[in-house]
């Protein structure tokens, strides 16, 4: 073969590409990124529900309150002694103390269910459904107007 002549030979693989040793193989790096998502929001996940627990744990809870008209109450009581013939004042006296030790045991039914309750003679705001006049008054047998 003449040496100025072109060679119609495609030379092989072997020589045409550079050889790069004992590189490693390169993956794709949508994977790596993939992984990098998923450990961030299972990172994300597991702090926001210990946060949540930790806050549920330490919250400290509002007590409950109950409002109590008692003015209105001792008057219904105080009315309904009267009302009835022939009372001595040692009687009405002795209705009297029977009605403060009755109101004190629905109070403290009340204060040992952590349920704190207030004069509603001395509230400015009465939200509906805190008041248990009625029923306290209900349970001491007396009638309210």
């Amino acid at each position: 073969m003449p040496e100025n002549s072109t060679s119609t030979e495609t030379p092989s693989p072997a020589t045409a590409t550079p050889s790069l040793g004992n590189a490693p193989e390169s993956r794709p790096q949508s994977v790596t990124l993939l992984q990098a998502i998923l450990i961030a929001a299972a990172c994300s996940v597991v702090s926001g529900y210990a946060a949540y627990r930790m806050s549920a744990a330490h919250a400290v809870q509002a007590p409950q309150v109950a409002l109590l008209d008692t003015g209105r109450i001792t008057s219904a009581q105080i009315e309904q002694s009267i009302a009835q013939p022939g009372v001595t004042p040692e009687q009405a006296k002795a209705v009297g103390e029977k009605f403060v030790r009755d109101l004190n045991h629905e109070m403290q039914r009340y204060a040992d269910a952590g349920i704190v309750v207030v004069n509603s003679s001395a509230v400015l705001s009465k939200p509906s459904g805190l008041d248990i006049t009625p029923d306290v008054a209900a349970s001491l047998g007396v009638k309210l107007k």
